[in-house]
């Protein structure tokens, strides 16, 4: 009797560089004839960085051409030896051949070849790297964990339905609220502190990059890091850095210059990452954009800038600890224990409320932001630049080997940027100042902000 056979799962379909017939010479040879001087003829940065990118993408689309394949297995475990593949198909055809004597020698040799395989993987990769994340990682990899975080490694839900919920889901929330932001004015209590820090001739610039600033950010780029739309890897960049690092020096000061952001580096890949174990609404998913890899650079170059900016004059507030040199959410919870404690041994009753901002990355307004930016940095023409990089992203949503529609963001910081997050530490900076009261202590990690009192009285804390 024949039963019935399952309708086979969806295959999920990936697209990837293939290096099979990469010659590193031959590449090397057609990078070094290219006419990338063709770049300086341009004034304007986003047609300058289009045409580095005409001279660029036929030569490793030659060399590295783009393949699609269907992955028909889930991802196999980083221990698992071709020792121990091997030796499981003995252990299965021992079994099916009823051998049963046999069978249970090789099962015991199976499990044996397992844990051997699983310490050597954990001891190689605590030896390469001790940093914590990468102990938890290896413990996760060993256990399953990553595995059993979700019910369903696949939403029903498509890459459109996706991105229209990203696109729309500010504009949605902003209605449902009745904030009005067309006609924001900046706090008195905000222009009165960047008055007192700033000083008359106080004026934030940016200054030019050199070749070795762009060599030094390409360079040290970690090569697992993840290719934006464009699907130029980190090693290729490297591998033509000789010939290409004075061009793309030229572009970023032009786009320095300009105080223009090239529109091509603004293209993000959203991939979808879960929040919670349901992944049948779009809302429990955190929208993370992979931008392309030349953005990085220049990216990097005006986030340190900006941040020795701040950081000389004293703007940022003491109660952040997100996002900052030497703070982590340790400073945050220390000072807290620390005033809690002392409270205590004081015989006070401690009372804090917790805020947790609703999607707090994605409902930044562009406009709030720009003119809290303008009294942070006196009036600078560079804010032409972050207005720039803010303003039409445009973004298309990437989920089981298939893309979505482009569309226009027009709210937001970009999660997975070098400079959003110094951005949205500006944008919510000033929300200690609206503290009226002298007896409540405030500390911020990101958008995660705790308000917290203690007095003998629980009238008085209340």
């Amino acid at each position: 009797m024949k039963l019935p056979r399952h309708a086979p799962k969806g295959h999920t379909t990936i697209q990837y560089r293939t290096f099979k017939r990469f010659n590193k010479d031959i590449f090397l040879f057609d990078i070094s004839c290219a006419p990338f001087s063709n770049v300086y003829n341009f004034s304007d940065p986003d047609d300058a960085m289009l045409a580095w990118y005409d001279i660029f993408m036929p030569i490793i689309d030659k060399h590295a051409p783009l393949r699609k394949k269907r992955v028909k297995h889930p991802k196999l475990p980083p221990w698992l030896t071709k020792d121990v593949i091997v030796a499981m198909a003995i252990r299965d055809r021992l079994k099916k051949e009823k051998k049963f004597d046999d069978f249970k020698k090789q099962r015991n040799r199976v499990k044996s070849l397992v844990r051997s395989a699983k310490k050597a993987y954990f001891d190689k990769l605590v030896e390469t790297d001790k940093s914590t994340s990468t102990i938890w990682k290896a413990i996760n990899e060993i256990t399953n964990k990553s595995n059993r975080k979700t019910n369903s490694t696949t939403p029903p839900i498509s890459p459109n339905l996706f991105n229209t919920h990203f696109l729309t889901l500010a504009e949605t929330l902003a209605q449902s609220s009745g904030c009005a932001t067309d006609n924001f004015v900046c706090s008195t209590l905000l222009s009165n502190l960047c008055g007192k820090k700033l000083k008359p001739d106080d004026n934030f610039s940016i200054p030019p990059m050199t070749v070795l600033d762009v060599g030094k950010c390409i360079s040290t780029m970690a090569n697992n890091k993840s290719t934006g739309r464009d699907n130029i890897s980190p090693c290729l960049l490297k591998l033509a850095l000789p010939y290409i690092v004075e061009p793309l020096t030229y572009i970023y000061n032009l786009s320095i210059q300009k105080n223009v952001f090239p529109t091509v580096l603004k293209k993000a890949k959203v991939i979808p990452l879960p929040k919670v174990k349901d992944l049948s609404e779009p809302n429990n998913f955190r929208p993370i954009s992979i931008l392309p890899l030349l953005s990085k650079p220049i990216e990097r170059h005006v986030h340190k800038h900006l941040l020795k900016f701040l950081n000389e004059r004293d703007l940022l507030s003491q109660s952040q600890s997100g996002f900052r040199p030497k703070h982590s959410c340790h400073t945050a919870l220390t000072k807290l224990f620390d005033n809690w404690l002392t409270a205590i041994n004081n015989s006070e009753v401690v009372g804090a409320v917790f805020l947790d901002l609703k999607k707090a990355f994605d409902l930044v307004n562009h406009n709030i932001l720009i003119k809290k930016l303008s009294l942070y940095t006196a009036n600078s023409p560079s804010v032409a630049f972050f207005k720039s990089y803010l303003e039409l992203r445009p973004q298309i949503v990437y989920i089981n080997g298939e893309y979505s529609t482009e569309g226009i963001i027009r709210y937001g910081i970009p999660q997975g940027s070098i400079l959003g997050p110094l951005l949205f530490c500006i944008f919510i900076n000033d929300l200690p100042l609206h503290i009226t009261s002298d007896s409540v202590n405030c500390e911020m990690f990101a958008d995660d902000t705790s308000l917290n009192a203690s007095d003998k009285n629980t009238a008085t804390v209340q």
